[in-house]
């Protein structure tokens, strides 16, 4: 007999958007954190992300601003798209990237302001707004001007700026605020506030034009100028508007000899995942890209194989490239860049590479460890970057290590890539390695392909060493699933097709004390650094015996070994901090269900 409550369970579609159960999270007046550019900060995004891994089928965020000159913001109280359009793209990116990686939908809310509801430490005193003069609901005698008609067309504008802003962040819809309790869309529905005679009042009609034209305006924006001239022409059209110098300068640029850039034009911040791992170097990447050469130069971006180095080198120059056309970029290996030397240097022109690279607004040079060795090609090298520095040219190096980990490679170089910014990338933690699958499975262009939730975490939690690892899992299910004619991959299937993979045989053979850190460092949002530090706080002693316990149950390691791990502490304190915890997981249920937590995290049944 069907349940009356399995229809709660069953998806729900909204327009194009399926929503995978009919649980929505409602858009609460939760304050949210906001940083001083009016963008989500790292605490917002995780406040959503964990309603999503509670299994709700769609989120509405709390409200944001569409603008900020009409009605004056106090203080940084909600998000707004239009304010720094570039960084709230790429923050609200990494929310809908977590949230989706979960299943979840996310709609983005957008208010058109308070109205004569605004609590006076959100929005200036002095300019307080309404459809018609009237006063403040919770300031006796505090005046509320009325709007003009082109503050009305100007928020209307920006609504449908703040959509587009919203469709390129990667949220599945918007919902506009027009909710009760006497906000501004809601006081122009109402003959007691809107007593306009203009064509934003007077009957229902014209009561409701404002937020019609809303709507109206979101929907148009979907359609810009270049989608209109392509149609037209029949042919792909990008648009640039620039002035009458940059445009000489582009012409005088395109009239050189065409030059070659090797950038690869798939790698983009935009499929770029975002997680706590890679998030500095990530930042780091856009800021260089966003203005080069101006700070932070040069960057150095240091990690293992197959983690996004190389992806975050191609972001940076394609989306330079994309803000600047006229910007002359060059990504190169230091192996080419080697070859490139010796090819010169047998047609005797060593001055040739010189002069091919000084002229650079940006070098992205990949691997530099291959360097090693190479006293002309490091010789050349340290002249070009030289040159480049003095000049404000941006460069960015990637390498296997840290610069002072660097062997083989000149002093003087490593002392210059100490001077800039340094960013290490980890391997995913579980939530970006979710992230990275469902990106990947999208791009398997097979939507009749069903991936059980169950499997992708199954996959995220044993083959997150690094990208190519959960690459290579998801590509060996798929030629199961071709070879099996499948489309529905469940568990069963998973655990048949990497029966043969040792890490799954024996999840403990994969473990190591650096996995072991960095999983409780996560489960309990912290750092490495923390977790090993002296520090004695509540907040990272129940965490640091947890860590040390684990390594003693599932490593077998001595005490001596993990006391070195944790800022070289004796082995008498980490034999008394593992008592204590078999003690505990004994006597506390809690404490026993977080050490199971952490296992299962860990791939340990």
């Amino acid at each position: 007999m069907k349940s009356i409550y399995e229809p709660l369970f069953e998806p729900l579609k909204i327009g194009d958007v399926e929503v995978k159960n009919k649980f929505f999270m409602a858009p609460m007046a939760t304050i949210v954190d906001v940083d001083e550019d009016y963008c989500y900060t790292q605490q917002s995004i995780d406040y959503y992300v964990e309603r999503a891994k509670g299994g709700v089928g769609l989120i509405i965020t709390g409200a944001n601003w569409v603008e900020n000159d009409v009605e004056p913001h106090a203080r940084c109280s909600f998000p707004c798209p239009n304010m720094l359009p570039l960084k709230y793209e790429h923050k609200a990116k990494e929310l809908t990237d977590r949230t989706h990686a979960f299943g979840t939908k996310i709609f983005l809310q957008l208010t058109a302001g308070l109205g004569r509801s605004a609590l006076p430490n959100f929005v200036d005193m002095k300019d307080f707004v309404a459809p018609s003069p009237t006063t403040n609901r919770w300031i006796p005698n505090a005046p509320c001007r009325e709007l003009t008609t082109e503050e009305i067309e100007h928020i209307i504008e920006k609504f449908g700026d703040a959509a587009v802003i919203a469709k390129n962040s990667g949220f599945d819809g918007v919902e506009i605020h027009a909710v009760h309790e006497g906000y501004l869309l809601d006081c122009f529905t109402m003959t007691l506030f809107n007593q306009r005679t203009d064509k934003y009042g007077g009957d229902l009609k014209g009561r409701l034009r404002f937020a019609t034209e809303i709507v109206e305006t979101i929907k148009n924006n979907q359609k810009d100028i270049e989608d209109i001239l392509s149609g037209m022409l029949a042919s792909s059209i990008n648009l640039e508007i620039v002035g009458e110098e940059d445009f000489k300068k582009s012409v005088a640029v395109k009239q050189e000899t065409p030059f070659r850039d090797n950038l690869n034009r798939t790698l983009t911040f935009d499929n770029f995942v975002v997680g706590s791992s890679n998030r500095m170097a990530q930042n780091a990447a856009l800021l260089v890209s966003t203005n080069p050469g101006s700070n932070f130069n040069p960057l150095f971006i240091y990690s293992n194989p197959g983690l996004g180095k190389t992806h975050l080198l191609n972001a940076i120059g394609n989306y330079a490239k994309e803000v600047n056309p006229a910007l002359r970029i060059r990504y190169i290996t230091s192996k080419d860049f080697v070859d490139e030397v010796i090819g010169a240097m047998k047609g005797r022109d060593g001055d040739e590479i010189y002069d091919k690279y000084k002229n650079l607004d940006i070098l992205l040079i990949d691997d530099i460890q291959f360097l090693f060795n190479k006293e002309k090609s490091s010789e050349i090298f340290f002249h070009i970057f030289n040159e480049l520095i003095n000049n404000n040219k941006q460069i960015v190096i990637t390498s296997d290590k840290m610069p002072e980990e660097l062997q083989g490679i000149e002093s003087r170089l490593i002392s210059r890539f100490n001077s800039g910014l340094s960013f290490g990338i980890d391997p995913p933690e579980f939530e970006t390695a979710r992230a990275i699958l469902e990106k990947k499975i999208e791009n398997l262009d097979n939507p009749s392909l069903i991936i059980q939730d169950d499997v992708v975490d199954f996959m995220a939690n044993h083959y997150c060493k690094d990208i190519r690892s959960l690459e290579g899992a998801l590509k060996r299910l798929f030629f199961c699933s071709i070879m099996n004619h499948t489309n529905n991959i469940d568990m069963a299937f998973a655990l048949e097709s990497f029966k043969d993979d040792k890490i799954v045989q024996n999840p403990k053979s994969s473990l190591t004390k650096e996995s072991i850190l960095k999983t409780t460092a996560e489960f309990y949002y912290l750092t490495i650094s923390q977790l090993i530090s002296k520090n004695k706080t509540r907040k990272l002693t129940t965490p640091r015996e947890m860590c040390m316990y684990l390594m003693r149950e599932l490593l077998d390691i001595t005490f001596a070994e993990i006391g070195a791990t944790f800022s070289n502490r004796d082995h008498s304190t980490v034999m008394k901090a593992c008592a204590r915890v078999e003690t505990k997981i004994k006597k506390d249920p809690d404490y026993k269900l977080a050490i199971n937590k952490l296992k299962d995290k860990l791939g340990i049944v």
